[in-house]
């Protein structure tokens, strides 16, 4: 079954789905399963720094 969730706690969110995708600015910018962008840096830079470098995705 496919569920679409859109959180702002992204933490928690991914903490119980399986894959998750991340926008920034309305485009794609990761597409992993969820523990690998929980565990990702760039998510810390992309919500804290506001922004994610054009070669980071």
């Amino acid at each position: 079954m496919t569920i679409l969730m859109i959180e702002q706690n992204a933490r928690s969110a991914l903490e119980i789905t399986d894959i998750g995708i991340v926008l920034e600015l309305g485009r794609t910018r990761i597409v992993d399963n969820a523990a690998s962008i929980l565990d990702d840096p760039r998510i810390g830079q992309l919500f804290l720094d506001g922004a994610m470098e054009e070669n980071a995705a």
